[in-house]
């Protein structure tokens, strides 16, 4: 079994509402039992001893750090005998069902927390100790945290300071006020400073507490500059923002984000606002501010845009709203302190910044050893390289890394990052991919960049990075295309489309594909990569044509009959689709989404017997398999198998979080599992 992936979603629905509706006395009570109360110090040493023991003892290791939370610890079990992995799968299930009759626990992992990059200090690198190489993935660590009752904590923190506090629980958020600004206190910042840190729910909460009053006399000290530095305007608390009037216009502040953003830059407030226009100043109007890094051909395009040039290269002055990226225009009486603005935003606001973009890595093994190139493409890939924070933390998901690291772009929307004894040989190549992939993602191209220096990175990232790593196979087939004009008619085509199927473009796939067909109609493969594609698109009455065809081309291709399966599937011929998955499971017997496929049609047609022995063949294979485990999940609910059917549908939600029909099918058992316990 692997676990890791799993165990963060073991516990999803966590009870709410258990400290509302009673009277003073029941709520004390309650909160008596499980507000937090330990100190920061033995928080931190109960959790490095809970990692210790089970790296050492190689069992699962279960800790209460805190009232209000508990540590589940597991060494890695991917060598361990089959005997020890199940003495440490059944501890695991133990615990895991005392927590969940708790009703009261959420959970989080420590690689999901990892994830986030939380911009606190000291980082466990800093008091982790000898156990610190084991928070970084030689344990899987579970927190299983009583949310409702560290937000009441703040809660009463606050209170206890003198202010007013209201705990919003759809959004997990605490509201303090003092009668006329509003400071937030967000339970999962709290919480992810609390774990991070080792400090605990206890002292974060009081260190937290400790900073409202000075926080809420912040936001009247700024208003009072803004009064100083906007004279003709009145300021006014409206629905939680400061709103800025005057006799033609209405401007919304977000005031908390402001006071961060002055805090932020070092500066007094009047020295801060001395460098902005009133519709610098962000809010839920305005939008995001921050800056691009552009060619300085942009800047002949949009002459009038707020920007500095740096090292060749433009950063523009940028407000995003709704989506929309706009440049900040530059008036004729600006000051370079204005552009400082949105720069100092823009770096205070990087552990936000997000990104998708596709990924790749080239390697070399030379005389220094193994070099390598790591390469981002996507818009705006090079605005990343401006912020070396941003360099470190897409690094860390996707190759491993030197402290000095070479950063070159030739466009806008590539970045490459290697060791600084990269060859030229190995930079080129890698500079070739990007241009391969940039012209197949981009249609519009983007502007040449002249960017190529040595970068020290720091020691944390930060930046939420989605990555597309893209297979070599892509590359080779796509060189392919290009070169083999040899291999027959339409198999440049055939060739072309494969490379952009690889890259998950199906769309700008079947116009290749369909041209391939036309020239050599009866090749099954050609009818194979037609049909596939067609149906990606949602198109699987055309799909059967060309998929009927690349079966009868093709009797033994196991891939063919599948395929013909799922688009008969989706067309509504049930009874067809299941004939065709026999035979695809037939011809490959081991290939578990093949197995899924029969198994689910198995069970729609309430071949109960047989849906079972496909699907547990599958989670034999594959044990992590998360369609399998969804139509393990349907099919033990047909069966009245409650219990099973609700343990395979939480492992199936916990490797596909965002399938909504298994977060469905999970909700209808918890009901029905609800309703057979009254």
């Amino acid at each position: 079994m692997r676990l890791f992936s799993r165990l963060g979603s073991w516990l999803r629905g966590a009870a709410r509402g258990q400290l509302r509706g009673g009277g003073a006395r029941e709520v004390d009570a309650l909160l008596g039992a499980r507000l937090p109360s330990v100190p920061a110090d033995r928080f931190r040493a109960e959790l490095l001893r809970a990692v210790g023991e089970a790296h050492d003892g190689q069992r699962a290791v279960n800790v209460t750090l805190d009232p209000s939370v508990e540590v589940l610890v597991i060494p890695r079990i991917e060598a361990m005998p089959a005997e020890r992995e199940r003495m440490v799968s059944a501890d695991i299930d133990a615990v895991l069902a005392q927590l969940e009759s708790a009703q009261r626990f959420s959970s989080v992992t420590w690689s999901a927390l990892k994830d986030a990059n939380p911009p606190f200090s000291p980082t466990p690198e800093e008091w982790g100790g000898e156990q610190g190489s084991r928070l970084e993935g030689e344990t899987g660590i579970v927190f299983f945290i009583d949310v409702e009752a560290v937000m009441q904590a703040m809660a009463h923190a606050a209170e206890q300071q003198g202010f007013v506090a209201r705990i919003d629980e759809e959004i997990e958020l605490i509201r303090v006020t003092d009668g006329r600004f509003e400071a937030h206190v967000g339970s999962n910042a709290l919480l992810a400073e609390a774990l991070w840190t080792g400090r605990g729910p206890l002292s974060t909460i009081s260190r937290r507490a400790s900073t409202l009053a000075h926080e809420l006399r912040g936001y009247a000290a700024l208003v009072r500059a803004l009064e100083r530095r906007f004279t003709g305007r009145r300021f006014d608390v409206a629905d939680g923002v400061l709103v800025a009037r005057d006799a033609q216009s209405a401007v919304r502040l977000d005031y908390r984000q402001l006071l961060a953003a002055q805090l932020a830059s070092g500066l007094t407030a009047d020295a801060f606002l001395a460098r902005a226009r009133l519709d610098d100043l962000g809010g839920p109007d305005a939008g995001d501010i921050g800056v691009l890094l552009r060619s300085t051909s942009y800047l002949k395009a949009y002459p009038d845009a707020l920007a500095a040039t740096v090292d060749g290269a433009a950063l523009i002055a940028v407000q995003t709203v709704d989506g929309v990226v706009r440049p900040v225009q530059r008036e004729p009486d600006d000051h370079a302190e204005r552009f400082e603005h949105y720069r100092d935003e823009a770096r205070r606001t990087l552990p936000a910044f997000t990104m998708s973009a596709h990924a790749f890595v080239v390697e070399q093994r030379g005389a220094r050893g193994l070099t390598r190139v790591a390469c981002l493409v996507a818009d705006k890939a090079a605005t990343i390289t401006a912020h070396p924070t941003l360099m470190r933390g897409v690094l860390d998901q996707l190759a491993p890394h030197e402290p000095r690291t070479r950063v070159t772009c030739a466009t806008e929307n590539s970045a490459l990052f290697g060791s600084e004894h990269a060859s030229a040989e190995l930079l080129a190549e890698a500079k070739r991919r990007a241009a391969q992939l940039e012209e197949d993602l981009f249609s519009d191209g983007s502007d040449p960049l002249g960017i190529d220096h040595v970068v020290e990175l720091p020691k944390l990232g930060q930046g939420r990075f989605e990555l597309h790593v893209v297979p070599d196979a892509y590359f080779n087939v796509r060189d392919q295309a290009e070169t083999r004009a040899d291999l027959g008619r339409g198999h440049s085509d055939y060739l072309r489309g494969l490379s952009l199927e690889l890259l998950g473009k199906p769309e700008a796939a079947l116009p290749y594909f369909e041209r391939a067909v036309r020239a050599s109609q009866a090749d099954g493969e050609m009818n194979l990569a037609l049909g596939r594609t067609l149906s990606a698109v949602n198109d699987h009455k055309r799909a059967i044509v060309f998929l009927q065809r690349a079966a009868q081309a093709l009797p033994e291709h196991a891939d063919a009959a599948n395929a013909l399966g799922v688009a008969l599937h989706k067309s509504g011929a049930a009874a067809d689709a299941h004939a065709q998955f026999r035979r695809a499971v037939r011809l490959a017997p081991d290939e578990v989404g093949f197995l899924v496929n029969f198994g689910r049609t198995c069970c729609e047609q309430r071949l109960f017997h047989e849906a079972r022995t496909a699907l547990d063949h599958a989670l034999r294979l594959e044990p992590s398999s998360g369609d399998a485990h969804a139509a393990m999940a349907v099919l033990c609910h047909k069966t009245g198998e409650r219990q099973r059917a609700l343990h395979h549908a939480r492992e199936a939600l916990s490797e596909l979080p965002n399938d909504d029909t298994i977060s469905e099918l999970m909700s209808l058992l918890e009901e029905d599992e609800s309703k057979q316990g009254s």
